[in-house]
């Protein structure tokens, strides 16, 4: 799987590449906090799915934290956790 987007947290839509898993053809982001980044998905204008993406203060850690749904129309909640090795 590929996909991509260009982030510059300034909330406004910017397209996504490829195929996102979500069906999302625009992203739009915004800094939240110091070491937080708010996203929202959207897929011909309907917001598809928001995540909150998290590096903790010692950079060890990345949180994605993403609610939202599938082209299908089926919920999901989904909690993803890096580890630095």
């Amino acid at each position: 799987m590929k996909y991509g987007y260009t982030i510059k947290n300034d909330g406004k839509d910017y397209p996504t590449t490829e195929t996102i898993p979500n069906g999302a053809d625009t992203i739009a982001t915004k800094r939240i906090a110091p070491n937080s980044v708010e996203a929202s998905f959207e897929r011909g204008g309907k917001q598809v799915e928001t995540t909150r993406n998290a590096v903790s203060k010692d950079a060890r850690l990345v949180t994605i934290t993403a609610k939202g749904t599938n082209p299908s129309g089926l919920c999901s909640n989904n909690v993803i956790v890096w580890d630095k090795q």
